[in-house]
């Protein structure tokens, strides 16, 4: 049989990937929703949107390549 072991994540990896996920849903709601965001007039919202989703998912991928890792071993 073979053994298993616990996959073990730091908790920063936890923080960030929430956070990400926060950004990525508040730019999908920003893009699907339209003028749902409360932002300032000179600010277009589809760039706003696309920035949070950009940035949302750069913020889940250390966790993505944590678990790759340690999948892997």
């Amino acid at each position: 049989m073979a053994s298993h072991q616990k996959i073990r994540l730091p908790a920063w990896t936890i923080v960030l990937d929430t956070i990400g996920a926060l950004f990525l849903a508040l730019g999908i709601f920003g893009l699907v929703g339209g003028q749902a965001l409360p932002l300032p007039e000179f600010l277009d919202v589809r760039a706003f949107s696309i920035v949070l989703i950009f940035t949302g998912v750069l913020l889940m991928l250390p966790m993505i390549v944590i678990l790759i890792r340690q999948a892997m071993r």
